[in-house]
């Protein structure tokens, strides 16, 4: 995992990667959503619903109106409805239990205290209208008999019609796509924490404890001033080019070409020093290992070569090739 955070880094190695991340992750959590959604419709709202809705008109006490009007609000009613009063008196005429009846009915928002609307659902429109029936019933005996009403009587009734559930898959989409960037980011963060990969100069030292002496490009070019480090390098010194043996299919002969031409490719047995050609995007982790493996053989790990590298990444970090 790697230690700090190079934004610049992390823009330059990861920019071409963000975007299209973000996107499927977008599209992954609208999609979930999406599903998520089907799926509360099919389990929850499959059944078919009837809903017979009727208003009432409430006439109140004029000597307790105020009094009256306070008690039995928008807050109140649904309560009120499902109480022995009126749940309990209809489930007695319905032969049902109050909470059957309690579950069945509900007062939407009222926007006039004095107008209420009651629904009642059933799995059918002959029991939605009984529900109904015994519920007005109910009010109405409870507007006859309670202090602070003169009376509760039927002022407009529908036609029972059939409920159909509302998805929202609009929603939800906007919630999965909204979920979705935040995971996608997270994750693009997390798999940036946990690359430690050597994309740059400055990382084999960084995280492999060795100084980079060119870079290759993978149209062949190489960096500004690679030729003259490695010419440095072998100097005098009888030089090997160890290429990673975890690189199966390596190029880098062909990579390096023109760079590499002063490196004996001899067993590095017969070596005074090694310079190591770690491919763009190698693991550090791998690269230590090579590198201590080498050491234990009694040879010294001189410079490191990256080849393969990307030249946009390269040249956007450093602003020069």
């Amino acid at each position: 995992m790697r230690d700090g955070f190079d934004l610049k880094r992390f823009i330059c190695i990861y920019g071409k990667k963000i975007v299209p991340a973000v996107i499927l992750w977008i599209f992954a959590g609208a999609a979930v959503f999406f599903l998520t959604d089907i799926c509360r419709m099919l389990l929850f709202h499959s059944d078919t619903t009837f809903r017979s809705d009727v208003m009432y008109h409430i006439i109140f006490d004029t000597e307790e109106a105020e009094e009256t009007k306070l008690y039995y609000n928008d807050y109140t009613w649904n309560d009120v409805l499902d109480s022995d009063m009126i749940a309990g008196v209809a489930a007695q005429k319905l032969s049902l239990s109050k909470e059957e009846v309690a579950a069945s009915t509900h007062i939407p928002t009222m926007s006039d205290i004095r107008l209420i609307h009651v629904y009642a659902d059933a799995d059918n429109a002959e029991g939605a209208e009984k529900i109904q029936n015994a519920i007005g019933e109910a009010l109405s005996a409870f507007g006859t008999d309670t202090d602070g009403f003169v009376s509760i009587e039927k002022w407009d009734e529908k036609a029972v019609e059939q409920v159909k559930a509302n998805p929202y898959y609009s929603r939800w989409c906007i919630s999965g796509a909204a979920v979705g960037l935040i995971f996608g980011v997270l994750f693009i963060l997390w798999k940036y924490s946990c690359d430690d990969g050597i994309y740059l100069e400055d990382d084999t030292e960084r995280l492999a404890g060795i100084m980079t002496a060119g870079v290759v490009f993978s149209d062949k070019t190489v960096s500004s001033g690679s030729k003259d480090n490695i010419e440095s390098v072998v100097k005098d010194k009888k030089t090997a080019l160890y290429i990673s043996s975890s690189d199966k299919d390596s190029k880098a002969d062909e990579l390096i070409g023109e760079i590499a031409a002063d490196i004996e490719k001899t067993d590095i047995n017969n070596s005074d020093a090694v310079i190591i050609a770690i491919p763009y995007g190698m693991s550090s982790a791998t690269v230590r290992r090579e590198i201590k493996d080498l050491k234990l053989q009694g040879k010294e790990v001189a410079v490191a070569i990256i080849y393969s590298a990307d030249k946009i990444t390269y040249k956007t970090y450093y602003l020069t090739i």
